[in-house]
């Protein structure tokens, strides 16, 4: 297995930073994605028929920047059953007296889908080189006190996925947090969106209800919480929703800060219950 020495991490943050946004990349996500879904629905089909024998799935996070000899130990843990691995490392840092840069990079390994691998890693990469150019830009145009923090952890893992999440954190006057996640089937190295996991979009308004009724209900409960309502407020939400699933295979549905919500709630997340879901599930592998 790979093993990194400090000398690996500054050739790593070199080829990152001459890396080129490739015109291919959508497409091959794309591509992924489609692929991904009809092999879904087989899959659903055959652990409807013969039942699913959950693998060992061992998932962890190694943060290079902090520990390159933490990092070559975790490297010898042994492998059991299947492996899903997401390595951090600190990618570009730039830090004075007007502004603060810390963005950190990813690569997951694993997956069972090499062409899945590839298209999340590139993915990855290109979204922290943009990053980096995009503010040093606004510090070259005479911007201060800006600041800009990105990183990846494991939101949470289950027998049959693992949820990966993006929190991006920006301030210029006022900050701003967006929370997005990649959710991923670790058994058969499928990349799952929100419309895979339902037979129909009859899920759409299910869920919206029930968002509606648990914000209701800690409106009621909290006179701190607090949600837009009328014309601003939520109506619906959709196919694009940014979900993750939790470790009680249940699914999050979270919103950006300010969408829903004045900005002191931050990002709000609803996790819906199972049961007004059950006839619209395309299976049982990951919602239970």
């Amino acid at each position: 297995m790979k093993t990194y020495s400090e000398k690996d991490l500054m050739q790593l943050k070199e080829a990152y930073n001459d890396i080129p946004v490739p015109d291919e990349l959508e497409a091959m996500m794309l591509k992924t994605f489609r692929e991904s879904k009809k092999a879904n629905h087989t899959a659903a089909h055959i652990f409807k028929t013969l039942g699913a024998v959950a693998a060992a799935l061992l998932i962890f996070t190694v943060t290079l920047n902090v520990s390159p000899s933490f990092a070559q130990a975790a490297e010898r843990v042994p492998i059991i059953g299947g492996l899903a691995r997401l390595l951090t490392f600190r990618a570009f840092e730039d830090t004075s007296d007007s502004h603060s840069l810390h963005i950190d990079n990813a690569e997951v390994s694993g997956l069972n889908n090499a062409q899945l691998e590839s298209a999340l890693n590139q993915k990855y990469a290109v979204q922290s080189k943009q990053l980096y150019e995009e503010f040093m830009a606004k510090v070259n145009a005479g911007g201060a006190n800006i600041a800009l923090f990105s990183g990846y952890t494991i939101k949470a893992q289950t027998d049959t996925t693992v949820s990966i999440e993006n929190a991006l954190f920006e301030s210029a006057g006022s900050s701003n947090t967006q929370l997005t996640y990649d959710t991923v089937d670790t058994k058969n190295g499928l990349y799952l969106t929100l419309p895979m996991l339902f037979t129909d979009d009859g899920y759409l308004a299910i869920i919206s209800d029930e968002i509606t009724a648990q914000m209701k209900q800690q409106m009621a409960d909290d006179p701190n919480a607090a949600y837009f309502t009328g014309e601003d407020g939520f109506k619906s939400i959709d196919a694009n929703q940014t979900f993750y699933i939790n470790e009680d295979h249940k699914l999050v549905i979270v919103f950006d800060k300010y969408t829903i919500a004045p900005g002191y709630i931050g990002n709000p997340a609803f996790v819906i219950d199972t049961p007004p879901l059950q006839d619209v599930l395309s299976g049982s592998d990951y919602i239970k």
